[in-house]
C-alpha cells in the first residue's frame, strides 16, 4: 500500500509448454495500481460505492518473454484505462492499450461498458463487462498475418473493496 487508500499489485509468472513441435518457455510480469475517484468527497460510506458522475481509473504495465525453440521474443504493454459512471451501477469507458514487440509495434483502443450487479451494501461488487478494441499493428516485417484487427470481448468480475476508493479486482474474459 502505498497510501491507506491506493496500493501497487504486482504479479511474476511463468509458463512452459511442452509439445512435439516446439517447446515454449515464457516469463511474464504485470504491474497494476487501481483507483476508484468519487466526485464529490474522499471518502463515501461503502454502501454508496458508485454516483454518477464517478470516475474508474486502471493503469496497468505488462510485460512477457518467451524462448520458442531457441527463438527469443518479447512483448510490452501499457494500457490505461478510464470509466465514467453514467448511473450508480453503469460504467462507460475506453481503454488504450500501447504495445511493443520484437519487430512489432500495437496501437489498440477499447471501448466499453460495464455493469455492476447485485446491491452497493457489500464489499464484493460483481459486474459484467462488455467492450470492442480496435488493434492496429505496424509490423517491421511483411509476413505479419494482419495489420488491423476488431475484437469483442465479454467477461464477468468481481471487484473487492479494501477501502471505500480502492478495490481489487478479478476477471474471466472470453475475446
Amino acid at each position: 500500500f502505498i497510501t491507506p487508500s491506493q496500493a501497487l499489485e504486482g504479479r511474476l509468472g511463468y509458463i512452459a509448454t511442452l509439445s512435439d513441435a516446439k517447446p515454449i518457455h515464457s516469463l511474464g510480469f504485470t504491474l497494476e495500481p487501481r483507483f476508484f475517484l468519487p466526485n464529490e468527497k474522499p471518502t463515501q460510506p461503502i454502501n454508496d460505492v458508485f454516483s454518477p458522475g464517478d470516475f474508474l481509473l486502471h493503469f496497468d504495465v505488462t510485460g512477457t518473454w518467451h524462448d520458442i525453440a531457441g527463438y527469443n521474443e518479447y512483448f510490452l504493454e501499457f494500457n490505461p484505462t478510464i470509466g465514467y459512471f453514467i448511473h450508480p451501477r453503469w460504467a462507460v469507458g475506453t481503454g488504450l492499450l500501447m504495445g511493443f514487440a520484437n519487430q512489432n509495434q500495437i496501437v489498440e483502443l477499447s471501448p466499453f461498458a460495464r455493469y455492476y450487479f447485485g446491491t452497493q451494501d457489500t464489499r464484493f461488487q460483481p459486474f459484467a463487462t462488455v467492450s470492442t478494441s480496435t488493434r492496429f499493428q505496424f509490423a517491421d516485417e511483411t509476413s505479419e498475418p494482419s495489420f488491423f484487427n476488431l475484437d469483442v470481448n465479454g467477461g464477468i468480475g468481481l471487484d473487492f473493496f479494501i477501502t471505500s476508493n480502492v478495490a481489487l479486482e478479478g476477471l474471466l474474459q472470453y475475446n
